[in-house]
C-alpha cells in the first residue's frame, strides 16, 4: 500500500504552502488517520484498506483542493453482499420457475447449500476473514497474498472456499470487460446465465485477484446460505506469502499479452 501512497504524503508539504487551510487541527487530524490506517494495513491480517486514489485516475495534485486529496484518501467501501435494483427491460432467466423480476440469486428455501449441503445455514458468514494481503505485483498491478496465521503456513486447503466477489448484479451482456463475470445457475436446467457481476465501481477484495495460467484458485459458481453466487475456491493448498490467482482465460486479454509469471517465465 506505502508505494502508492508515497506520492500523497510528499504532496501534503506543497499544499500546505499552497493552501494555508490545509495547517488546519480538522484537516490534520484526518491526514493522520487516514495514514495510520494505510499503516495497520501493513500489519500481519490486519484489516486491509483500499483506497479511492487506487481506483481512479488522478490529475496532478497542483490541480486540486485540499478536500479532493482527503476524498482520495478515503477508505473503499466493501460490499459484503451483491448488491440488486430491478432494471427496465431484464428479461426472465431461461428456464426461471418463480416470480419474476427478482434477484436472480435468489434460490427456494429448501435448496441445499454446497458448502455444508445443509438447509438453511449461515456457511457464508463462515468464510475466512482477514486472511489476505493487497500487494502490488509490478506490471499486473494489485493482487491478493495469502497470509497464514503464523509465517510460512497453510492459509487455505484445497478445495476451501476462500471468498465471495461481490458487485452490482446486472442484467446479461451488459458488460464486456475485465471487472464483470456472468453468473451461471447450476440448479436450473440449463444452466443459465441469470444476471452479471459487475464489481468495477463496487465490490471486494476478490476482484483484485490476479490472473495465472497455473492458478491456484478458481472462480465458480455455487449456492451458499439460500444465495446464488460467486466464489473464490481453492484448488490446492495455498501458503503464506502466495499469490492467489484464477484462470479468466485466454479471452480476458484482448489484443494484450498475459503478464502470469507463467508467460513471462
Amino acid at each position: 500500500m506505502l508505494p502508492f501512497l508515497g506520492p500523497y504524503l510528499w504532496a501534503w508539504p506543497v499544499l500546505e504552502r499552497q493552501n494555508p487551510a490545509v495547517k488546519s487541527a480538522a484537516s490534520l487530524s484526518l491526514w493522520d488517520k487516514h495514514f495510520r490506517e494505510g499503516r495497520r494495513s501493513l500489519k500481519t491480517l490486519a484489516q486491509n484498506i483500499e483506497f479511492q486514489c487506487e481506483s481512479i485516475q488522478v490529475s496532478p495534485l497542483i490541480r486540486h483542493t485540499e478536500d479532493d486529496l482527503l476524498s482520495f484518501l478515503e477508505p473503499v467501501q466493501y460490499l459484503e453482499k451483491n448488491s440488486y435494483e430491478p432494471v427496465d427491460g431484464w428479461l426472465k432467466p431461461r428456464n426461471w420457475q418463480w416470480d419474476w423480476p427478482m434477484d436472480p440469486t435468489w434460490a427456494p428455501p429448501d435448496t441445499k447449500c454446497d458448502m455444508c449441503k445443509a438447509t438453511p445455514c449461515d456457511c457464508i458468514s463462515t468464510l475466512p476473514k482477514n486472511r489476505y494481503r493487497i500487494l502490488y505485483y509490478g506490471a499486473k498491478g494489485r493482487g491478493i497474498q495469502a497470509r497464514a496465521s503464523s509465517p510460512g503456513g497453510l492459509a487455505f486447503e484445497k478445495d476451501q472456499y476462500i471468498g465471495e466477489l461481490t458487485g452490482k448484479l446486472v442484467p446479461p451482456d451488459t458488460y464486456d470487460n475485465s471487472m464483470t463475470i456472468n453468473l451461471n445457475r447450476s440448479d436450473i436446467d440449463e444452466e443459465p446465465v441469470v444476471c452479471q457481476v459487475y464489481c468495477q465501481d463496487q465490490g471486494n477484495w476478490v476482484r483484485l485477484v490476479n490472473h495465472s495460467c497455473k492458478p491456484c484458485a478458481r472462480l465458480v459458481a455455487k449456492i451458499v446460505s439460500g444465495k446464488a453466487g460467486v466464489m473464490l475456491q481453492a484448488t490446492q493448498d495455498i501458503y503464506d506469502g502466495a499469490e492467489v490467482t484464477v484462470n479468466y482465460g485466454r479471452g480476458h486479454f484482448g489484443n494484450n499479452d498475459c503478464l502470469c509469471e507463467v508467460c513471462k517465465g
